[in-house]
């Protein structure tokens, strides 16, 4: 049996990567043998499976390595007549990354420059985030570039330089916000702070903000950050404006899936909207049914494994309740690995950071096989070994 190991990650020190889990056939795996002989290869003569570490619920993802699939010592000398060679390490490399969406109650500066929220609430907002260290944070109810710039280098160890704000102004002064590590880069953004506000004007109305990040490796996702109308005057009276919004929404949404159908997108951020209510039933089926297409163009990550974890500490209009979301096109939530609300209410750092609690996706880009020393193998066979095991991966 091939089994994945422990190793070190080799290039990669900021990212995470999945434990795999499928059973490819034995087809694949007695080629996948094969293969190995042509090379030179040693393994067993015998490969019903290979063995994948199943992931869990929830992972601890503070340092996760990437796998391996070290070629085990036969117990008997392979039948192949060719002279076996030392098996060299390979890696089917995964990365996750993390996306964290936040809202920040209030962390922003008024007109004389004071800010609104407590030294220590920022503290603990800091906190809050280093404890999760997400690739990309989309915050609402945040101040200007400068003052999250100043946020990243005194709170954060300048570790989120990427920095994407949208429409500010002195009606409305809390925005949304994208920050992203360094070897995530920005590769173009947007505001639609127009099209979101069509047919929905109301007094300290948040913007509506696109950006698309690439990584070291070239993969591409795009993040829309958005911070819906409250409920403050209830739920039934301030609903129509979400409604609206969402509408909005969907028609942006619409029009990039237009331009790219297998765009990796996602759709986070507070939509002040209880997911099981009479008002908040036709807000979700706006953001998840885009096109014409019978089937959602896209999922709530939580909501689809049935889970809808408080991301609210409520008032006394309503209790803790889930308002926070993120939503994925189809092609990315094959890549969902987790999703999850981080911290407790009651509990430091999150208790003083925020009324919300963050909201963590974590998903990963597409496998790569790495093999080292390939020089030792002639290229023909060394491209068909490595076809032979990911056509294995992807059956599985």
């Amino acid at each position: 049996m091939l089994q994945l190991h422990k190793v070190t990650p080799v290039g990669l020190p900021s990212l995470r990567c999945r434990e795999l889990s499928t059973s490819p056939g034995k087809s694949y795996l007695r080629a996948l043998v094969g293969q190995f002989a042509l090379l030179g290869l040693k393994t067993t003569q015998q490969a019903d499976s290979v063995h994948w570490s199943l992931k869990p619920d929830r992972p601890n993802l503070a340092s996760l390595p990437t796998r391996t699939l070290p070629l085990q010592e036969p117990s008997q000398p392979p039948a192949s007549p060719l002279a076996p060679m030392e098996p060299p390490p390979l890696r089917l490399v995964r990365p996750w990354l993390k996306l964290m969406s936040y809202n920040a109650e209030q962390f922003y500066k008024t007109g004389k420059g004071k800010l609104t929220k407590p030294q220590a609430a920022v503290e603990s907002l800091a906190e809050a985030i280093r404890v999760e260290d997400p690739e990309v944070i989309a915050l609402q109810e945040v101040g200007d570039r400068k003052l999250l710039e100043e946020f990243n280098r005194q709170y954060l160890h300048s570790r989120y330089p990427n920095i994407v704000t949208g429409h500010i102004s002195a009606e409305s002064p809390m925005q949304v916000a994208l920050m992203s590590k360094e070897n995530i880069k920005v590769v173009s953004s947007q505001s639609h702070w127009k099209e979101i506000g069509k047919s929905a004007k109301y007094g300290g109305k948040r913007d509506f903000l696109e950006a698309t990040f690439q990584t070291g490796s070239g993969y591409r996702f795009t993040v829309y950050n958005a911070h819906c109308k409250s409920m403050n005057g209830g739920e039934a009276h301030t609903a129509p404006v979400r409604l609206q919004e969402a509408t909005n929404m969907a028609e942006i949404l619409r029009k990039h899936l237009r331009r790219e159908p297998d765009a990796h997108i996602f759709l986070t951020g507070d939509m002040n909207t209880l997911h099981d209510s009479t008002y908040g039933k036709p807000v979700i089926n706006k953001l998840t049914h885009i096109t014409d297409d019978a089937e959602p163009d896209l999922a709530e990550v939580m909501l689809k494994d049935g889970k809808a974890e408080p991301t609210h500490s409520g008032h006394d209009q309503y209790p803790d309740s889930k308002l926070d979301y993120t939503f994925a096109s189809r092609p990315l939530a094959k890549q969902v690995v987790n999703a999850y609300v981080a911290g407790d209410f009651k509990q430091e750092p999150w208790s003083k950071a925020s009324d919300h609690l963050p909201y963590v996706t974590v998903f990963e880009e597409a496998a790569k096989l790495v093999l080292s020393d390939p020089d030792r193998y002639a290229p023909d066979r060394l491209a068909e070994f490595t076809a032979t095991i990911m056509g294995a991966v992807r059956r599985g």
